[in-house]
């Protein structure tokens, strides 16, 4: 629920998001400029907003609706839309620092998931019945 609200007012302030990254990136960049003439100018704390402004960007705009799709395609039984946020759920978990066991338990799962359908393994025959069972 909290995720949907966020969701949702993600589309109130997107345009301010946007402007204030671009606002950060250019004093950064400029500061960096600057300590290329000056040791002694520091650029962490820019450099610490920018990253925390892209990450928020990058959680409203690619992880809440990867998560909530998945939930959703787990719930509506269709195969199809279930393997497609299968594909998101993995770019998120490639994209995130410390989740190499899960990465990797997926990137496993996919790849027999395509080996069962290029086979005509029976789980595939029956995830297929047993979606079906429930239309």
């Amino acid at each position: 629920m909290f995720l949907t609200w966020l969701r949702l007012a993600y589309g109130s302030f997107r345009e301010k998001l946007d402007d204030a990254i671009d606002a950060v990136k250019i004093a950064y960049l400029a500061k960096d400029k600057m300590r290329a003439g000056d040791p002694d100018v520091d650029i962490s704390r820019l450099r610490s907003k920018y990253i925390y402004l892209l990450n928020l960007r990058f959680l409203f705009r690619f992880v809440i609706p990867t998560v909530q799709d998945y939930g959703l395609a787990i719930k509506l039984f269709d195969v199809k839309r279930f393997k497609t946020c299968l594909h998101r759920l993995l770019k998120f978990f490639f994209c995130v620092r410390g989740s190499n066991p899960y990465s990797r338990a997926f990137y496993l799962f996919l790849q027999h998931w395509y080996y069962w359908e290029a086979n005509n393994v029976l789980i595939i025959a029956y995830v297929n019945c047993s979606l079906d069972a429930y239309y």
